[in-house]
């Protein structure tokens, strides 16, 4: 039987609001099969205090209202496989005082919920958790959803066109295609499709939108520019009256924030101006600014642009945007209407109804009084529904919570993960961060590469596109 390491030790024994950085070979497995071990040894203690139920009802209840989902069903079959294994060795191994309560554990440990985070989602429709879906319902492939969208886009199209306006109508049969395929992605993804079924076009007023302004900052890396000191401008330089002194004066009196569109529009007039478009030639002066006037080159073309955008937004949102907005509102509302979940559910149909369904306190309430604990493995590759899923289950509660994954190891984005959902849980209330650095798998020249490889990528952002100049 192993011995836990230093770093898997506490790993192992805690009671929840842990999320633990695993990285790849540091026996994360070993760690959450020895955790579940834990927690029945915590869960007889309490038993013993109590007594209240026989021990097979109480142990039982204790699997089965606890969760460990990882994100391939191979992935769970093998935890589960360990789990058994991990739990036939107690028997084998215990004193014999103690054999008798390992067996029962042995013969009640298949009431743990092993399985995939979709898998999960699954159960709780089959359980019977949401009025607005049928216990029996099918899973279903994309292939045949997708042309039961487009159907219904047809249908919707034939019977609306002659009430469309006409400058509607001639855009919607122009870029017929482009919709079919916006259509196909809102239903194939469930934040969208929710994002959707929330929105209302009067939301996207432009004086509804000072949310957008004071994320752009960060956006579009405008903090970089409006962060940096003023530059300070030498008496030599002033003398021979160079253009970049005379740029960098007006800019300094600026007031360095773009967090609401009066000031977006102002920067973006400042940018045009034929002060703020100055070609600059800084020769032997590069030394005394450094990369400040770079930096305002980056942020003078993003801010010009957005400036002119909003301008044109707010002219154009009466007469051309909201109708068209309220057009492809109805339209996506009509084909989420003609969805019917008898017909089965595809996965992000399944993730999209959970979701909402548990946003129901009454509904949310029966789940979190059946299901109290969540192990979720390989949570970098969580997505943001899965997350908000998660939240809602735990009612916000860490320590219903432990959560094991690693960043540099994120491979799912195509289906939703958000590397963002790892860091968000970091920060959560009550959540704390232990880590496993140990490779016992790999030579220690892979792993010195890799970290240095990720020292490097990481401090770039979640943004950044690199370039392989080979």
């Amino acid at each position: 039987m192993s011995t836990p390491n230093l770093e898997q030790a506490p790993a192992i024994q805690h009671a929840g609001g842990v999320l633990l950085k695993a990285g790849a070979g540091s026996g994360k497995t070993f760690v959450l099969v020895e955790h579940i071990i834990h927690r029945t040894r915590a869960w007889r203690q309490e038993w013993e205090t109590q007594k209240q139920d026989s021990f097979s009802d109480w142990i039982g209840t204790c699997y089965s209202s606890t969760v460990l989902m990882t994100f391939t069903k191979l992935a769970a079959g093998e935890i589960l496989v360990r789990l058994t294994t991990r739990f036939q060795l107690e028997v084998a191994q215990c004193p014999a005082e103690e054999r008798a309560w390992w067996q029962e554990c042995l013969e009640q440990v298949e009431r743990l919920t092993v399985t995939t985070i979709d898998g999960f989602f699954y159960k709780l429709v089959r359980r019977g958790f949401f009025p607005q879906l049928p216990p029996d319902v099918a899973i279903v492939m994309s292939a045949p959803r997708r042309k039961k969208i487009l159907g219904l886009f047809d249908a919707w199209w034939e019977k609306e066109a002659g009430r469309l306006s006409p400058e509607v109508a001639r855009d919607t049969a122009m870029y017929r295609t482009a919709l079919s395929e916006t259509l196909l992605e809102i239903f194939n993804d469930p934040s969208l499709r929710d994002a959707w079924m929330s929105f209302k076009p009067e939301d996207a007023a432009p004086e509804k939108l000072g949310w957008l302004a004071d994320e752009l900052s960060v956006l579009e890396g405008w903090h970089e520019f409006l962060s940096q000191e003023q530059v300070v401008v030498p008496d030599e330089a002033r003398a021979k009256a160079n253009k970049w002194v005379v740029l960098a004066d007006a800019l300094n009196a600026r007031t360095k924030s773009a967090a609401t569109w009066d000031e977006i529009q102002s920067w973006g007039d400042f940018a045009g101006s034929e002060v703020g478009s100055t070609r600059l030639v800084l020769g032997n002066s590069k030394e005394l600014v450094g990369d400040y006037f770079d930096l305002w080159r980056e942020f003078k073309g993003s801010v010009r642009d957005w400036a002119t955008t909003y301008r044109s937004y707010v002219e154009h949102f009466p007469t051309r945007i909201l109708p068209w907005l309220k057009t492809l509102h109805h339209l996506v509302r009509t084909v989420n209407e003609g969805l019917h979940p008898t017909e089965g559910l595809t996965y992000g149909d399944l993730e999209y109804h959970v979701l909402r369904g548990l946003r129901d306190p009454q509904i949310a309430q029966k789940v979190r009084r059946d299901f109290t604990y969540y192990v979720v493995d390989e949570f970098q590759d969580t997505s943001r529904v899965q997350y908000e899923v998660l939240q809602l289950l735990t009612k916000g509660e860490a320590q219903r919570l432990f959560c094991v994954g690693d960043a540099k190891q994120a491979i799912y984005g195509f289906r939703g993960g958000e590397l963002k959902v790892f860091s968000d849980v970091e920060k959560a209330p009550g959540m704390r961060t232990l880590l496993l650095s140990s490779n016992y798998r790999s030579q220690s020249s892979v792993v010195n590469f890799n970290n240095a490889f990720f020292r490097v990528l990481f401090p770039l952002g979640m943004n950044w596109e690199g370039h392989d100049p080979h």
